[in-house]
């Protein structure tokens, strides 16, 4: 036994094995408001003399169409009633207007799959491929 470990447990002393964490605690938290001082300025990036142009005019999304499909055989272009070759030509007419139109299928649930799948294609080939199936929730 050497005289520092004799005179250590005379007096009491043990030596202290815990890690003090409270400097590393402060190193990071000063280091975090840093970074939070440095950060606003970093997202300039590099300074770059942009080119005039006129500002681009973002239109107004269309009002979707909805074409519907009665039980009894009926076709409906919004709430109208029409014949298929009047919807072909609406179709047509939508898809000229602006080709992003969204069309809303909604087909009675007592309607063939054939009908339905029929009128998809239709709507395919006038050119419109923004298309959307209704469905109810099964809630209500």
């Amino acid at each position: 036994m050497s005289f520092y470990q004799s005179k250590r447990r005379a007096f009491g002393f043990e030596p202290n094995t815990n890690m003090n964490i409270t400097a590393l605690v402060d190193v990071l938290l000063v280091t975090l408001i840093i970074f939070m001082l440095v950060s606003p300025t970093l997202e300039h990036g590099i300074d770059v003399q942009l080119p005039a142009a006129q500002p681009y005019k973002l239109s107004a999304p269309a009002k979707p169409v909805v074409v519907s499909l009665a039980k009894s055989g009926g076709m409906f272009w919004n709430s109208a009633s029409v014949t298929e070759v009047q919807l072909r030509a609406r179709l047509r007419e939508a898809a000229g207007a602006n080709p992003e139109t969204q069309v809303i299928v909604r087909g009675d649930a007592g309607i063939a799959y054939g009908e339905l799948i029929r009128v998809l294609d239709l709507v395919r080939g006038a050119g419109l491929v923004n298309i959307g199936l209704a469905t109810q929730n099964p809630g209500g």
